[in-house]
Protein backbone atom coordinates (compact mmCIF):
# COMPACT_ATOMS: atom_id res chain seq x y z
CA UNK A 1 0.00 0.00 0.00
CA UNK A 2 0.83 3.49 -1.10
CA UNK A 3 0.58 6.47 0.92
CA UNK A 4 0.78 9.83 -0.50
CA UNK A 5 2.71 12.64 1.64
CA UNK A 6 0.71 15.76 2.05
CA UNK A 7 1.46 19.14 3.68
CA UNK A 8 0.87 22.85 3.26
CA UNK A 9 2.28 25.92 3.50
CA UNK A 10 0.95 29.52 4.10
CA UNK A 11 2.77 32.08 3.25
CA UNK A 12 2.41 35.46 3.89
CA UNK A 13 4.75 36.59 1.72
CA UNK A 14 4.46 40.64 1.87
CA UNK A 15 4.74 40.60 6.13
CA UNK A 16 8.26 41.65 6.56
CA UNK A 17 8.11 44.18 3.63
CA UNK A 18 4.56 45.62 5.58
CA UNK A 19 6.48 44.97 8.91
CA UNK A 20 3.53 42.81 9.55
CA UNK A 21 3.25 40.37 12.39
CA UNK A 22 1.86 36.65 11.29
CA UNK A 23 -2.32 35.93 11.79
CA UNK A 24 -1.71 33.63 15.00
CA UNK A 25 -5.90 33.92 15.11
CA UNK A 26 -5.88 32.59 11.55
CA UNK A 27 -3.36 29.97 11.81
CA UNK A 28 -5.48 28.55 15.14
CA UNK A 29 -8.90 28.74 12.80
CA UNK A 30 -6.88 26.56 9.81
CA UNK A 31 -5.39 23.97 12.35
CA UNK A 32 -8.89 23.43 13.98
CA UNK A 33 -10.35 22.96 10.35
CA UNK A 34 -7.97 20.58 8.69
CA UNK A 35 -6.00 17.47 10.05
CA UNK A 36 -2.86 17.53 7.63
CA UNK A 37 0.43 18.60 8.93
CA UNK A 38 1.47 22.87 7.68
CA UNK A 39 4.05 25.31 7.71
CA UNK A 40 3.88 28.97 8.26
CA UNK A 41 5.88 31.64 7.37
CA UNK A 42 6.11 35.09 7.15
CA UNK A 43 6.12 37.98 9.69
CA UNK A 44 8.33 35.47 12.00
CA UNK A 45 11.01 37.54 13.67
CA UNK A 46 11.48 35.29 17.40
CA UNK A 47 11.62 32.24 19.04
CA UNK A 48 8.90 33.50 20.64
CA UNK A 49 6.40 33.93 17.06
CA UNK A 50 8.29 30.47 16.17
CA UNK A 51 6.58 28.60 19.82
CA UNK A 52 3.30 30.75 19.43
CA UNK A 53 2.83 29.30 16.04
CA UNK A 54 3.49 25.61 16.86
CA UNK A 55 1.29 26.29 19.97
CA UNK A 56 -1.00 27.57 17.62
CA UNK A 57 -1.08 24.22 15.65
CA UNK A 58 1.39 24.67 12.77
CA UNK A 59 3.75 21.91 12.28
CA UNK A 60 7.16 23.66 11.23
CA UNK A 61 7.91 27.51 10.98
CA UNK A 62 9.36 28.98 7.78
CA UNK A 63 12.15 31.35 8.19
CA UNK A 64 13.28 34.07 5.11
CA UNK A 65 13.68 37.68 5.40
CA UNK A 66 14.42 37.79 9.04
CA UNK A 67 16.64 35.06 8.85
CA UNK A 68 18.59 36.83 6.39
CA UNK A 69 18.68 40.24 8.03
CA UNK A 70 19.15 38.12 11.27
CA UNK A 71 20.73 35.01 10.90
CA UNK A 72 21.00 33.91 14.12
CA UNK A 73 17.52 33.49 14.45
CA UNK A 74 17.55 30.38 12.77
CA UNK A 75 19.77 28.63 15.74
CA UNK A 76 17.09 30.62 18.37
CA UNK A 77 14.48 28.89 16.81
CA UNK A 78 15.98 25.01 16.04
CA UNK A 79 16.97 25.45 19.83
CA UNK A 80 13.45 26.24 20.76
CA UNK A 81 10.85 23.95 18.42
CA UNK A 82 13.65 21.75 17.45
CA UNK A 83 15.54 21.52 14.27
CA UNK A 84 12.77 19.05 12.39
CA UNK A 85 10.02 22.04 12.59
CA UNK A 86 12.81 25.05 11.41
CA UNK A 87 12.94 25.61 8.02
CA UNK A 88 14.65 27.67 6.00
CA UNK A 89 12.88 29.19 3.44
CA UNK A 90 14.59 31.26 0.66
CA UNK A 91 13.74 33.39 -2.09
CA UNK A 92 16.71 33.02 -4.98
CA UNK A 93 17.21 34.98 -9.04
CA UNK A 94 19.75 34.21 -11.38
CA UNK A 95 22.30 36.75 -11.90
CA UNK A 96 25.46 36.48 -13.85
CA UNK A 97 27.96 34.90 -11.47
CA UNK A 98 30.18 36.86 -9.48
CA UNK A 99 32.36 36.77 -6.83
CA UNK A 100 29.69 37.46 -4.06
CA UNK A 101 27.51 34.62 -5.72
CA UNK A 102 29.29 32.53 -7.55
CA UNK A 103 26.60 30.24 -8.10
CA UNK A 104 24.95 32.52 -10.65
CA UNK A 105 21.90 32.77 -8.00
CA UNK A 106 21.40 35.69 -5.19
CA UNK A 107 19.55 35.52 -2.01
CA UNK A 108 16.75 38.59 -2.12
CA UNK A 109 14.48 39.05 0.39
CA UNK A 110 10.67 41.14 1.24
CA UNK A 111 9.22 38.87 -1.37
CA UNK A 112 11.62 39.54 -3.99
CA UNK A 113 12.17 43.38 -3.30
CA UNK A 114 15.17 44.00 -2.21
CA UNK A 115 18.58 42.15 -3.43
CA UNK A 116 21.06 41.35 -0.56
CA UNK A 117 24.39 39.78 -2.95
CA UNK A 118 24.42 36.54 -0.66
CA UNK A 119 24.99 33.38 -3.03
CA UNK A 120 22.21 31.31 -2.47
CA UNK A 121 24.51 28.25 -2.08
CA UNK A 122 26.37 29.69 0.30
CA UNK A 123 23.45 30.82 2.26
CA UNK A 124 21.78 27.54 2.18
CA UNK A 125 25.03 25.91 4.05
CA UNK A 126 24.87 28.59 6.85
CA UNK A 127 21.17 28.12 7.69
CA UNK A 128 21.62 24.10 7.47
CA UNK A 129 24.71 24.84 10.07
CA UNK A 130 22.68 27.26 11.68
CA UNK A 131 19.94 24.23 12.87
CA UNK A 132 17.61 24.58 9.39
CA UNK A 133 15.87 21.08 9.43
CA UNK A 134 14.77 21.98 5.45
CA UNK A 135 15.32 24.21 2.82
CA UNK A 136 12.67 25.44 0.11
CA UNK A 137 14.09 27.51 -2.80
CA UNK A 138 11.86 29.59 -4.42
CA UNK A 139 12.85 30.97 -7.82
CA UNK A 140 11.73 34.23 -7.85
CA UNK A 141 12.44 34.18 -12.57
CA UNK A 142 10.04 31.58 -12.25
CA UNK A 143 7.50 32.14 -9.94
CA UNK A 144 4.01 32.32 -11.66
CA UNK A 145 5.75 31.93 -15.18
CA UNK A 146 3.91 29.16 -15.91
CA UNK A 147 6.89 27.60 -17.65
CA UNK A 148 7.81 24.83 -15.33
CA UNK A 149 10.32 24.25 -12.72
CA UNK A 150 13.81 26.32 -12.31
CA UNK A 151 15.77 23.39 -12.68
CA UNK A 152 19.38 25.19 -13.36
CA UNK A 153 19.06 25.98 -9.37
CA UNK A 154 18.33 22.39 -8.27
CA UNK A 155 21.39 21.46 -10.81
CA UNK A 156 23.53 23.11 -8.61
CA UNK A 157 23.98 19.89 -6.38
CA UNK A 158 26.13 17.23 -7.66
CA UNK A 159 23.64 14.23 -6.29
CA UNK A 160 20.34 13.83 -4.93
CA UNK A 161 16.56 14.75 -5.82
CA UNK A 162 13.98 16.96 -4.28
CA UNK A 163 10.46 16.73 -4.06
CA UNK A 164 8.17 20.07 -5.44
CA UNK A 165 6.85 21.65 -2.48
CA UNK A 166 4.17 24.62 -2.68
CA UNK A 167 4.02 24.85 -6.19
CA UNK A 168 7.62 26.36 -7.62
CA UNK A 169 9.19 25.26 -4.35
CA UNK A 170 11.95 22.95 -3.75
CA UNK A 171 12.50 21.02 -0.62
CA UNK A 172 16.43 20.34 0.13
CA UNK A 173 17.05 18.19 2.82
CA UNK A 174 19.76 20.22 5.44
CA UNK A 175 22.54 17.19 5.35
CA UNK A 176 22.75 18.27 1.68
CA UNK A 177 24.42 21.67 2.31
CA UNK A 178 25.82 20.82 5.82
CA UNK A 179 26.52 16.90 5.82
CA UNK A 180 27.63 17.30 9.44
CA UNK A 181 24.34 17.79 10.55
CA UNK A 182 23.05 14.89 12.97
CA UNK A 183 20.20 12.81 10.95
CA UNK A 184 18.34 12.95 14.17
CA UNK A 185 18.10 16.61 13.93
CA UNK A 186 16.70 16.88 10.38
CA UNK A 187 14.11 15.71 8.23
CA UNK A 188 11.92 16.71 5.23
CA UNK A 189 8.49 15.39 5.03
CA UNK A 190 8.55 16.09 1.60
CA UNK A 191 9.72 13.33 -0.58
CA UNK A 192 13.31 14.60 -0.21
CA UNK A 193 16.82 12.41 -0.70
CA UNK A 194 20.37 13.22 0.72
CA UNK A 195 22.01 15.12 -1.67
CA UNK A 196 25.33 16.86 -2.11
CA UNK A 197 26.60 20.29 -3.92
CA UNK A 198 29.02 20.32 -6.52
Amino acid sequence: MKMAWMSWCFYDITASSDQRNIMLDVVQKVAQEIFIPFSVGGGIRTREDAAGLLMAGAEKISLNSAAVLRPGLIKECAQAIGTQNTVLSMDVRRVAPNTACPSGYEVVINGGRKAMGMDAIAWARQGCELGAGEIVVNSIDADGMKQGYEIQVNANRRRGGAGASCGLWWCWHARAFAPSVNRRQGGCGLGCVDGALR
